[in-house]
């Protein structure tokens, strides 16, 4: 992370050959990519964290497919590769995310605007690559404080939402059982309900650009990991939380309706008891920019502000080749014959006889012949 660099006013003109080229990630380009460390920006926080995701494990998941489907793109420049991005599907594979941006050092990258055209390229590469395989949306998250953000809008990302990280170390407390809500784990055939409470409170402009359907609120059964807990009625439910574990560290995702804000606390003590936590494990919960409310609710359980994130969307666009009619003759109609089956064939056509005579039975038969 660094402080945010201002922009100076004359823009920066592409030059008109890329002095680079940019590719997947080859095996002999790991001993190279873990001398990258001039700047890098991490885009997955705090799913990244964590997931124990490292940018070197992520690129041997990408290189060998039976691991992972994460792109790992590197820019080259006179033999030398000089930084590199990482982008993942997700599960629904028309969204993607970039993970991850790297640099090599200053003082052989050269000014920050370099810097920033390298970015730049590999996100467009990323683009590129994402949009030959049907998808239609790439996200990242920024933080405030990171310098990414340049070229992300240079790339033509642009923002659609904030969210706001609280974390806290996780301490078991007794709790008094009457003061916490019933909390109902999510079973199948509850994902109708749950997306109905994201379109009645998030802000249209958010749902258009991450364009979730009913499917994105399922649970995979062999996931582990991730579960969610819901309140309310089976077919209204008042707050939904979406909890995902990792070794050390939880994340805690939350919505719930405006008028069911004093049981907000409640209901994420309740969440917090269902971890497998230990004492000290860091707790993240997040908040999006229009959960007003919640900040402070966090705070009073004990949580405080760590890092503010802006949220990006890129749309992609793929050329589509037009298809040209072709036009072709048509064969004249002849007058039908009798005892023949009209015909479009130009040539001519024999006779097909509309009936035949059996002459002998397909099945054993003792009269012989039929009649």
């Amino acid at each position: 992370m660094t402080s945010v660099r201002q922009r100076k006013d004359t823009a920066i003109s592409p030059p008109q050959r890329s002095p680079y080229s940019i590719r997947p990630v080859h095996w002999t380009d790991l001993p190279t990519l873990r001398g990258l460390r001039g700047e890098t920006a991490r885009l997955d926080m705090p799913e990244g964290i964590i997931s124990g995701l490292r940018p070197i494990r992520t690129a041997v998941r990408g290189i060998i497919p039976s691991l992972g489907n994460v792109w790992t793109f590197v820019l080259v420049k006179e033999g030398e590769v000089h930084a590199f991005a990482q982008a993942r599907p997700r599960r629904d594979s028309h969204t993607w995310d970039v993970i991850y941006l790297a640099y090599g050092r200053k003082d052989r990258i050269g000014s920050a605007e370099v810097r920033d055209a390298m970015w730049t390229a590999l996100l467009d590469a990323a683009t590129r690559t994402a949009g030959r395989r049907r998808a239609t949306r790439l996200f990242a998250r920024v933080p405030d404080s990171a310098d990414a953000m340049i070229a992300l809008r240079d790339a033509g990302y642009i923002t659609y939402g904030r969210e706001m990280l609280y974390v806290a170390p996780y301490h078991k407390a007794a709790q008094d059982a009457g003061e916490q809500p019933r909390l109902h784990r999510q079973q199948g055939g509850e994902t109708w309900a749950i997306h109905q409470l994201y379109t009645l409170t998030t802000p249209k402009a958010m749902q258009f650009a991450e364009a979730r359907t009913s499917v994105f609120w399922d649970i995979p059964r062999k996931a582990s990991d991730r579960a969610a807990y819901w309140i309310g009625e089976a077919h209204e439910v008042t707050a939904y939380a979406r909890t995902l574990s990792g070794e050390h560290a939880y994340l805690i995702d939350v919505l719930f309706r405006p008028e069911a804000r004093e049981q907000v606390p409640g209901f994420v003590r309740s969440v917090l008891t269902t971890l497998s936590a230990s004492e000290g494990d860091l707790i993240y919960v997040r908040a999006l920019g229009h959960q007003e409310d919640l900040g402070g609710m966090l705070e009073a359980l004990g949580f405080s502000l760590l890092i503010r994130q802006s949220l990006l969307v890129k749309y992609t666009t793929i050329s589509v080749r037009e298809a040209v009619p072709a036009f072709a003759p048509v064969p004249v109609l002849r007058k039908a014959v009798a005892g023949r089956v009209p015909s479009l064939s130009a040539r001519r056509s024999a006779s097909i006889r509309l009936w035949h005579r059996i002459v002998q039975s397909p099945w054993p038969s003792h009269g012989g012949d039929l009649p």
